[in-house]
């Protein structure tokens, strides 16, 4: 089941007990320099180390892929690699790329028994450039089906 929400990924993420994890879209030139990634790294280190040793800067077959942190135990932040450069200047986000990296977070988090989720509203659609609309029902294909509770968190400052 999805559910939209207005609060913060990072607020949501903290209030979350044992068996939960916040996701988060990456580029490959580890950087996570701008928007919530940004906030995220600040805050939880450990998941800007797991991109570090997620193959080398620059390396586009990271596409669709993802790194993972824990957190605490049973408590994960997930990034998946769904573009390949980053600026505002056109469409960076992948949307090939976006499915494979949530798909294979969704297998990881069930296998590890992680019910809940939560991702940011937009979130490839900011700075990624892609179209949230497409990003959405991307989400909604692969997230209809239990037993993963999504939380999609609308950050309104």
């Amino acid at each position: 089941m999805i559910h939209e929400i207005n609060t913060c990924l990072i607020k949501w993420f903290e209030e979350q007990p044992e068996k939960s994890g916040g996701i988060e879209q990456l580029n490959c030139f580890h950087t996570q320099g701008g928007g919530i990634a940004k906030r995220i790294r600040e805050k939880y280190p450990l998941i800007y180390n797991a991109d570090l040793r997620q193959g080398r800067c620059a390396d586009m077959s990271k596409l669709g892929q993802f790194c993972v942190a824990e957190i605490s135990p049973n408590k994960f932040i997930y990034g998946y690699y769904g573009q390949y450069q980053y600026g505002m200047e056109k469409r960076h986000t992948n949307y090939e790329a976006v499915y494979n990296g949530l798909t294979a977070i969704k297998a990881h988090a069930a296998e590890n028994n992680i019910l809940t989720l939560g991702l940011p509203k937009n979130m490839g659609a900011c700075l990624g450039g892609g179209s949230w609309r497409v990003i959405r029902a991307i989400i909604d294909d692969i997230f209809e089906t239990l037993p993963i509770e999504l939380y999609i968190c609308n950050y309104i400052p």
